[in-house]
């Protein structure tokens, strides 16, 4: 069985995502297209071999209005999310 470590990122959902969280499956569905954009986004601002390194192994956990949950592969792998990439998830979640 695999440990996977958190990283919890703070933030205001966009308007359109904070409007349709009632709607329950529909949310998840979309919030999972959301997730897969922002990496998407991600991946064009940072060189391949670091998004294959980092970014690419990083899994949407959980959500709700204030927060998402990221699960990465350890504690190092976290760190590191925190300190190189962070800015960019928050970014992107943003948007």
């Amino acid at each position: 069985m695999s440990l996977w470590f958190a990283l919890i990122i703070n933030f205001c959902l966009s308007s359109s995502l904070r409007n349709c969280f009632f709607i329950g499956r529909f949310f998840i569905q979309r919030m999972e297209s959301f997730w897969k954009e922002v990496k998407s986004q991600i991946k064009k601002s940072v060189p391949d071999h670091c998004y294959r390194m980092w970014i690419e192994p990083v899994v949407l956990m959980d959500h709700d209005s204030d927060h998402i949950t990221l699960s990465a592969p350890n504690e190092f792998f976290v760190k590191r999310l925190k300190e190189n990439y962070l800015c960019r998830f928050e970014k992107e979640f943003s948007r």
